[in-house]
């Protein structure tokens, strides 16, 4: 081995052992990978509403690289006309959330965000009128969710997507993939999201979530970019989910 394979093998070893593998993909996402995703609803200029760290990740994922070329004939040959702004693509995933509890972990929200979040009662677009009285349903635990539980916040959030804020203008739904080193502002498909449960499955209620990679988070007008903090916020999130089994006797 090359003392050049050695020093790279060394500083990324030193790298890992001093701000974790999930630093290490911060800083060079194109590089190295860490198991997390999340989902993150804003309003219009990026105040934050409902954020959901995936505490077990999807059984399947897959993801579809679109290149924007358009060939044609000519009476001289072939032209070959290419494009260089961003294709969107899309995006599936399937899996569940178990069964057992899971610990959420929560980010500050200003007031704004607030009106519109699944705390203040808000499940769907439609809540998310203001000039409407709304019942709200109180949780068992906003912090504390079964797999079903956390299905319902993925069903909310991708529902309050469509949704507008208080400027009339749509929310923002974004989708952080550090196991892919992306961020992007996703608009649902569709056949967003499809919701199952079977005698074979133990009733354990699975989803399909099919989304539209629209552009970089980096490129959105007004966007946080909150890459970094979404990615501390998983990081607590792996650490207490570990906990879980123990919160049945906790409630």
């Amino acid at each position: 081995m090359s003392n050049t394979t050695s020093q790279i093998i060394d500083r990324a070893s030193g790298l890992i052992s001093t701000m974790g593998r999930s630093g290490l993909n911060a800083l060079f996402p194109r590089d190295f990978e860490v198991y997390m995703m999340g989902l993150e609803l804003t309003t219009s200029d990026g105040q934050l509403i409902d954020y959901l760290s995936f505490p077990i990740l999807p059984k399947t994922y897959s993801q579809n690289e679109i290149v924007r070329i358009n060939v044609k004939k000519t009476l001289n040959g072939v032209s070959i006309i290419s494009s260089k702004s961003f294709t969107p693509k899309s995006v599936t995933m399937s899996g569940d959330f178990g069964v057992s509890f899971k610990f959420l972990t929560t980010q500050d929200r200003p007031a704004k965000g607030f009106l519109f979040s699944n705390d203040a009662g808000v499940y769907s677009a439609i809540d998310t009128d203001l000039k409407k009285i709304k019942k709200v349903d109180l949780a068992f635990n906003s912090r504390v969710k079964t797999g079903y539980g956390i299905i319902k916040i993925l069903q909310a959030i991708i529902n309050k997507s469509t949704g507008l804020d208080s400027k009339n203008k749509p929310f923002k739904l974004f989708f952080h993939n550090p196991t892919m080193g992306e961020s992007h502002l996703v608009v649902p498909q569709p056949n967003a999201l499809t919701i199952n449960t079977s005698v074979e499955n133990n009733g354990i209620f699975s989803y399909t979530l099919n989304l539209l990679l629209v552009a970089p988070t980096s490129e959105v007008v007004g966007s946080t970019n909150s890459n970094l903090k979404n990615l501390g916020s998983s990081l607590i999130q792996r650490g207490v989910n570990t906990l879980s089994k123990n919160v049945g006797r906790l409630l």
